[in-house]
């Protein structure tokens, strides 16, 4: 499996180092475990709190094949206002001022209807706000990529002289593409799509809804009143308040060729390049194109559904009042996700992609080939590497459909944090996993975080170095027969082309053959120094410390190509550069055998990048201390990252079979952030005068000192983070947990 399959696999894991970044870098969904504490609920209560987790899914087709429900937004909205970390917030003078702003705004200056939108807003994504598509979807959207790639190239000008045998080629070239096009345009309908938000208070918002909506249409109809007869008749019809079943409806209904008939779309298409007949057969294409929205009272639910006819709210509407069982909540699809659904959830997420993906692949895999015929691009003065480029795509797309899951179901709980459970299903099998991942016996326990893949090799990220490498090769090539006369120049090209050959070399051999298990390991802080030019030294600022491991059943064997690869990618750096050439350099480091730059290179201390081997593994790590602690912890020296109390905490999380594993320990990432933002405004008060601050200035450095403060007291509810994936054959099962805490507990 390459790097780019990986990446789509590890889907799961991307979202949860999202999901906490955001708890880290914001304030607003941290506190969430002391007030979501819920009474246990008997049957009954059970059963309508599943219905209610379920919602908009059980009026919809079975065959819905893309559905994202939002759950309790406004709950959350709630827990983070009446929270002591939001009180804290508040505290703080520049925040205070701004919210006291907003607040005395909302009150006197927005005008009433704003302020209705506003609050109709925000009951929106109260209680659940759900989308959902279906097969016809992705298939409309795809044929519309279609349509477009195609009509690029087709109608172009070119700049080959009319007439020419040139030209001729051309057209025997673009004739294909033209009868595609044409007749995928004539494939074109409009997506069929639908968003529902429940609203339990319907009936105090539609009023409001329904006066907004007469009200534009007045607006529209005296615009209207200004257009020539024909069309005027057919846009009055465009706007109707009807029923489908018993629920009432704004319906907003047009085809293209009620307002402007066929026969004048194809008189505006009299100087296109196009034959007679082409402008006949589009000219009806377009005409027959329609487009209704629908906004209907389903219930408790505001439901806008868009699609090229009525069928799809329909559907809806026929399945809510009982005349259908043919539902997606019901279905065997949907399944697995009723077994996960709680009434603590925040969001449920099902996909259905299989279909979608094997439509773009039969779409545009053969259209890739015929957008990148070289003769066809020249004709347009683009440069041969345009051809090249757009052939690349075609591995790209096949990687990228790989690495996509067919089928997926998430669940997100509010439970004491934040909760994930999902499974994602690939089009093939993964080998299974054999015994514990190793990289966490490296991790020594006073780390921040790390995490651990098995299964990676570099062959994906080599591909897509190789595709840049070889586009710029390719405009050296260019390059040597426009200055074939100039030999200093040649040389000049020949010696920035030589580290890419030679990078190249290592891609299609040694480097493609790496595979193993690989490790991200982020190490506590460690002390940093810089001579800073013609400032005062930085001295005791703390840094972190990374380490990037690959473990191989030939260790050796990877420290000398992961060595060569090095030092070839630093000789690129430097032949674009102009500088001296840098070289690796044999030293020890506490016994341990390391590949880094010549000491006192660097005008610094604290940041000593180097390769190095540990045990079964090879690791780049910019720390001498975190590659020793790496040895250490292996060795059983010293302690490991699963002998932390906040790792053994959530032992659930990181099952023995894991495909991969992440952990993040917040109270260490606190104490390390704190430490580090302590040491930067010590230096910058002690060297007030050498770094020549002004008094103005000083004050903007108080108000951000009080905001750092602020926030590292507001990440301290950021407890500790974990997640664990599991492979069984092409199907992964991923549990996340992110535990955040009140600042009043």
């Amino acid at each position: 499996m390459d790097c780019a399959r990986r990446r789509g696999r590890l889907f799961g894991c991307s979202f949860f180092v999202v999901k906490a970044a955001l708890c880290l870098l914001t304030t607003l969904g941290l506190p969430i475990a002391a007030a979501l504490a819920q009474e246990p609920v008997d049957g009954a209560k059970q059963a309508a709190a599943t219905d209610d987790v379920l919602g908009f899914s059980r009026y919809l087709p079975a065959d819905t094949n893309g559905y994202v429900s939002l759950l309790q937004a406004g709950n959350v909205r709630k827990v983070v206002a009446d929270s002591q970390a939001w009180s804290k917030l508040e505290e703080v003078p520049e925040v205070h001022a701004a919210l006291e702003q907003a607040r005395a705004q909302w009150k006197s200056e927005l005008p009433m209807p704003v302020r209705a939108a506003a609050d109709l807003a925000a009951a929106m994504f109260a209680t659940e706000a759900t989308f959902a598509a279906t097969p016809e979807t992705s298939r409309q959207l795809v044929h519309f990529v279609r349509v477009v790639l195609l009509a690029i190239p087709t109608f172009a000008p070119s700049q080959l002289p009319p007439g020419s045998a040139e030209e001729e080629a051309l057209e025997q070239l673009r004739g294909p593409m033209r009868t595609d096009w044409l007749s995928a345009v004539q494939d074109v309908r409009v997506p069929p799509l639908v968003f529902a938000w429940r609203l339990p208070e319907i009936g105090n918002y539609r009023g409001f809804i329904d006066s907004m909506i007469s009200l534009a249409w007045v607006g529209a109809s005296a615009e209207i009143e200004k257009a020539p007869p024909p069309m005027r008749d057919a846009l009055k019809k465009i706007y109707t308040q009807t029923k489908v079943g018993n629920a009432p409806t704004h319906r907003f209904r047009l085809r293209v060729g009620d307002v402007v008939p066929p026969m004048q779309i194809e008189q505006a298409l009299h100087d296109a390049q196009l034959s007679a007949t082409e402008r006949r057969v589009l000219a009806h294409a377009v005409a027959d194109l329609s487009i209704e929205i629908h906004l209907a009272y389903v219930g408790d639910y505001l439901t806008l559904v868009v699609g090229p006819d009525d069928s799809f709210i329909r559907q809806i509407v026929d399945r809510f009042e009982g005349r259908s069982a043919e539902t997606l909540a019901a279905s065997r699809a949907f399944a697995p996700l009723r077994g996960d659904l709680r009434p603590e959830s925040l969001l449920v997420l099902y996909s259905d992609g299989e279909q979608a993906q094997r439509e773009l692949l039969r779409v545009l895999l053969p259209l890739i080939d015929q957008l990148s015929h070289p003769k066809l691009w020249e004709a347009f003065g683009a440069p041969p590497t345009v051809s090249a480029q757009i052939q690349s795509l075609k591995g790209q797309l096949v990687n990228a459909a790989a690495a996509s899951p067919i089928r997926q179901e998430a669940v997100i709980l509010l439970e004491a944090g934040v909760k994930q459970t999902a499974r994602m299903e690939y089009e093939l099998s993964s080998a299974p996993a054999v015994g514990p991942l190793t990289v966490p016996k490296f991790v020594p326990a006073g780390a921040v975080a790390y995490s651990a893949y098995r299964y990676v090799n570099l062959a994906g990220v080599g591909q897509q170095a190789k595709g840049a490498l070889e586009q710029q090769l390719a405009e050296f090539a260019e390059q040597r027969e426009r200055y074939a006369g100039q030999p200093e120049t040649l040389e000049f090209i020949d010696r920035r082309a030589a580290p890419m050959n030679d990078l190249l070399d290592l891609i299609d051999g040694k480097l493609a053959k790496l595979a193993g298990e690989v490790g991200l390991v982020l190490g506590p802080f460690a002390k940093f120094s810089m001579e800073a030019p013609g400032g005062p030294k930085m001295e005791n600022l703390a840094v972190p410390t990374l380490a990037l491991g690959i473990g191989t059943a030939d260790s050796e064997q990877t420290f000398q190509t992961l060595t060569a690869t090095v030092q070839t990618v630093m000789e690129l750096i430097t032949s674009n550069s102009g500088q001296p050439s840098l070289s690796l350099v044999e030293q020890e480091v506490d016994g341990i055998a390391v590949q880094g730059l010549a000491p006192g290179l660097l005008p610094m201390q604290g940041f000593e990048p180097h390769l190095a081997r540990v045990g079964d593994f090879v690791f780049f790590s910019t720390s001498h201390a975190l590659t020793k602690q790496l040895r250490d912890a292996q060795a059983g020296k010293t302690p490991d990252v699963t002998t932390a109390a906040a790792y053994q905490a959530k032992q659930e999380y990181f099952p023995a079979k894991a495909a991969q594993l992440t952990f993040i320990n917040g109270d260490t990432l606190h104490a390390e952030l704190k430490s580090a933002a302590d040491a930067i405004f010590a230096y910058i008060q002690a060297n007030e005068e050498a770094l020549h601050i002004r008094s103005d200035e000083l004050a903007q450095i108080e108000q951000a000192k009080r905001l750092v403060a602020t926030s590292l007291e507001l990440l301290r509810c950021f407890r500790a983070a974990a997640s664990g994936i599991v492979v069984d054959g092409s199907t992964h099962n991923l549990r996340e947990w992110i535990h955040l805490e009140d600042l009043a507990r």
